[in-house]
């Protein structure tokens, strides 16, 4: 590619840019199928976590569909409507795609996973207690957004830049009023790390409950 560059810079980056496309457009999902899309995605959500590379995985699961509606349109038009029936009744649960589609831990691992979940908990709380109103503001904020696709990024901007930051800055000024400057320290440095736990924490707790639930 240099020797090329050299030789015609613009030709060059243009056939870049192309090469590059190219291969974004090779990873990415996409569904010709408009009316089923919500029930395909679904199917493809299932590989998410099943060993193997990750996109590939998806991608090999989608393009399989397509051939599938390419060349027996009775058998796919069948699957689609007893997945969407079992999206119905898994979403009614509470189960997510991905945690049906992944491989599932014995129950002797699943009741360790729990009671590691219950002996954690205690940290979880505090984190929780800590970081619940900071986490609680850019929701309230962005429920008034009427482009609701910029939700999220509002959020991590407000998370970022002003309610952890001054939230947890108040919080560390009223422990350091009834305490001393070692314990108010030691609590401002607690918060980072106990907050995402507790976060991490309720995705794994309701993660848990989901696999229970499938072996019910």
């Amino acid at each position: 590619f240099k020797a090329e560059y050299e030789q015609n810079q613009p030709r060059s980056l243009t056939q870049l840019t192309k090469r590059m496309s190219d291969e974004i457009k090779r990873k990415m999902l996409h569904f010709d199928d408009l009316p089923h899309h919500d029930t395909l995605k679904w199917l493809t959500d299932t590989e998410i976590r099943k060993e193997g590379d990750l996109i590939n995985n998806v991608l090999d699961k989608a393009k399989g569909l397509e051939r599938l509606r390419q060349l027996d349109t009775e058998t796919y038009t069948k699957r689609l409507e007893e997945t969407k029936n079992l999206k119905h009744t898994l979403s009614k649960q509470g189960i997510e795609a991905e945690i049906y589609g992944q491989p599932k831990p014995s129950v002797f691992a699943l009741v360790l996973q729990t009671l590691g979940l219950l002996l954690s908990a205690p940290v979880a709380l505090y984190g929780w207690l800590n970081s619940v109103i900071p986490y609680s503001i850019p929701f309230y904020v962005t429920k008034k957004l009427k482009d609701k696709q910029f939700s999220s990024a509002i959020r991590l901007v407000l998370y970022a830049l002003i309610t952890f930051p001054f939230v947890w800055l108040i919080q560390w000024g009223i422990v350091l009023g009834f305490t001393d400057l070692k314990t108010s320290a030691l609590y401002a440095l607690s918060l980072p790390f106990t907050g995402y736990f507790a976060h991490r924490w309720a995705r794994w707790w309701s993660e848990t409950v989901q696999l229970w639930k499938l072996r019910s």
